[in-house]
């Protein structure tokens, strides 16, 4: 039970505001992408925002970005929320909603590279990963000397592996997947069988904006 002060404190607050803005990977498929034929953004996660946007009586805007830059706009206060793992070193910059989504990160290779099984297998090897992309994070704890490669976005991490460059991306897997299949490339890479990790995604928010965290966790339950 939510008391009326807390919801007219919630009201007051958003009122302020006017115009929360959303911030995410502007080539993330099939999260967030930009049509190629009508040129707007579209996915699940703008499907999410619209929906927050209806519970919370309030204008979201979406302002897509490179996923570094995005993750950096929350923190310098340009974007008022992002979908992340709440990581450790996140935690130091953001404060964080309950979770929205469950994802798995996956390691790629190509086809012809029988020898990389799991993940200790990537020791010494050069590994594309997406700028800003948790992942970072998680293998420099794990394997220390492996060769992080830092891409703009997923695609180019894709290009990297089909060009020699890389030994294996480390990603999200619906939007590595979702390259596979829009590049026709499946018998080409292989997706190692086990995960790397799964985690819980949640909504991230400055943590000057703590109060937004209640605000939206009330959405987010209510869309449950």
């Amino acid at each position: 039970y939510i008391s009326d002060n807390v919801v007219n404190n919630y009201a007051n607050y958003l009122k302020e505001k006017n115009t929360l803005y959303y911030t995410s990977d502007n080539n993330a498929p099939p999260f967030s992408f930009q049509d190629k034929y009508s040129g707007l953004y579209k996915g699940f996660i703008l499907d999410y925002v619209s929906a927050l946007s209806i519970e919370l009586n309030t204008e979201i805007e979406f302002v897509p970005r490179v996923w570094e830059d995005a993750i950096q706009s929350v923190i310098s206060g340009d974007a008022d929320m992002i979908e992340l793992y709440p990581s450790e070193d996140r935690k130091t910059n953001m404060e964080f909603t309950e979770s929205i989504y469950d994802l798995r990160a996956i390691i790629m290779t190509r086809n012809n590279q029988q020898e990389i099984r799991h993940v200790m297998d990537l020791k010494g090897l050069k590994v594309a990963i997406e700028a800003g992309d948790y992942a970072n994070e998680y293998i420099k704890n794990i394997i220390p000397d492996i060769e992080i490669i830092n891409t703009t976005d997923y695609l180019e991490a894709v290009n990297k592996l089909l060009s020699n460059e890389v030994d294996a991306i480390i990603g999200d897997e619906p939007i590595l997947i979702y390259f596979t299949n829009n590049l026709s490339i499946e018998e080409q890479v292989n997706i190692l069988e086990e995960p790397l990790y799964e985690m819980d995604i949640c909504i991230g928010v400055n943590k000057a904006e703590a109060k937004l965290v209640s605000i939206v966790n009330k959405a987010i339950l209510d869309l449950k």
